[in-house]
């Protein structure tokens, strides 16, 4: 008997695009109130994890600095991304 698998989406950037995993925002507490994470500024970093055709100047692995409200969030299948424009990386960290 066959087993059906759950086939993933695997999606790619295109043009100028970048996918960036952005840094997790750690838990703050003040005393004993946990703050949530919604009312913390969003990191502004992360690591570029696949880069589109026509980018230039970036690559998989790069330290990376952006706009705060740039690019689109998304989820699939339980994983997060960030896809963001090339003109949106503000800086790389060596």
């Amino acid at each position: 008997m066959a087993t059906k698998t759950k086939k993933t989406l695997k999606p790619h950037p295109t043009g100028i695009r970048l996918f960036v995993e952005q840094d997790k925002i750690e838990e703050k507490r003040i005393g004993s109130i946990i703050i949530a994470q919604e009312l913390q500024k969003a990191p502004v970093t992360g690591t570029v994890t696949k880069v589109g055709p026509d980018v230039e100047g970036y690559k998989r692995g790069d330290r990376v600095v952006f706009g705060r409200f740039a690019g689109h969030r998304f989820t699939i299948d339980d994983i997060d991304y960030l896809l963001i424009k090339d003109s949106d990386v503000l800086a790389v960290m060596k």
